[in-house]
């Protein structure tokens, strides 16, 4: 009879450690699948989006053609890494840094058509501080009114700072811009891609230093 029993206990172990091990394997991938089906879900949305042209485009990666550029409606991702250092030394020099996004997505579309960078000094920002950055709409009037104080690099007085060239996603990029003496106080950076359709980044990623 103890052997019996001996038998029944070890036989509802075994139940127990072969159902409970494969409902805990039924946990962790249905897990990974809310993870992973709502991507997929979403690129494969992108995909449906986009014309045939576009998407052979994407798939060798220039989008200089015309039936790329109209049937473009996928923003640019929103540049990341952007970092500023500065060197006092003469002249002063501060060295923008970012890592460049797709055309379509963080990594995805190809080259972008370039990334717009505009900075403004605290004491122009009427109380807003880097918000006045981060709003699109101020952000395009400090680009359409630039000077000494604020606007686009490339555009701002003496600065006229070639802005790089796009390049893969992924890959690193550093801008030096040269501050006259009399520049000091904080400002406030901003910078976005563009693509060759007109569409920007979904955010303007800021930073701010202290000249």
């Amino acid at each position: 009879m103890r052997l019996v029993a001996s038998r029944n206990a070890q036989s509802a172990l075994e139940y127990v450690l072969l159902y409970g091990g494969a409902l805990i394997i039924l946990v962790l991938m249905l897990a990974l699948l809310v993870t992973i089906v709502p991507q997929n879900y979403n690129w494969v949305s992108q995909q449906a989006e986009k014309s045939y042209d576009e998407q052979v485009c994407d798939q060798i990666g220039d989008h200089s053609f015309s039936r790329c550029r109209v049937s473009d409606s996928v923003a640019p991702g929103d540049v990341s890494g952007f970092n500023i250092s500065f060197s006092p030394s003469s002249p002063r020099t501060i060295y923008l840094s970012w890592v460049w996004p797709g055309d379509d997505g963080l990594m995805q579309g190809g080259v972008v058509e370039s990334v717009e960078i505009t900075f403004v000094h605290d004491s122009l920002t009427g109380g807003l501080g880097v918000d006045a950055i981060r709003d699109p709409v101020q952000f395009t009037l400090l680009r359409q009114n630039g000077d000494l104080l604020h606007g686009p690099l490339e555009d701002a007085g003496s600065f006229n700072v070639p802005i790089p060239s796009p390049r893969q996603p992924g890959v690193l990029e550093v801008l030096l811009v040269q501050f006259p003496p009399g520049m000091n106080g904080t400002y406030y950076f901003g910078i976005r891609a563009v693509d060759d359709a007109g569409n920007v980044s979904k955010n303007i990623i800021t930073n701010t230093y202290t000249v």
